[in-house]
């Protein structure tokens, strides 16, 4: 995916990235820079727990390791 910077100097995320994060109004960004270029990040004030809760609904009657295999191959 690419965009292109504004003459203002604003990019648009675009919207699967935005999804795929979370990224609503209001979010905080993040920068890092390196000698090797940059990276954008989502900066988190959360619970780190909420990124699991409801990850073990409708497993079903599958064992937790057919469970496991299924959510780390997404």
């Amino acid at each position: 995916m690419k965009t292109t910077v504004s003459k203002r100097g604003q990019i648009t995320i675009p919207k699967a990235i935005r999804d795929r994060y979370g990224i609503q109004p209001g979010t905080e960004i993040g920068f890092h820079a390196d000698a090797n270029g940059f990276s954008i990040f989502k900066i988190g004030d959360h619970d780190s727990v909420d990124n699991w809760r409801g990850k073990g609904k409708g497993a079903g009657k599958i064992s937790t390791e057919d469970f496991l295999r299924r959510i780390r191959d997404k």
